[in-house]
């Protein structure tokens, strides 16, 4: 009579459904945390950033002179 050996790396184990939720709360938190940080870069600070480069391509200054 012969026995397999079966490590237990290979048996695929199903998370619980506690390790489900903690995953899912996770999941939910970091986009929680990242949404308002994209939207914030998205909506104000690309905006910033066009007119600022806009103003240095025409060389344009708060001095009103030309450079």
């Amino acid at each position: 009579m012969s026995v397999a050996v079966v490590s237990a790396a290979s048996i695929p184990s199903q998370p619980s459904p506690r390790q489900l939720s903690r995953q899912r709360a996770i999941r939910r938190f970091r986009w929680s945390i990242l949404g308002p940080l994209i939207a914030l870069l998205g909506f104000v600070l690309m905006p910033v950033l066009f007119l600022q480069l806009y103003f240095s391509f025409h060389q344009w200054t708060v001095y009103l002179r030309n450079m």
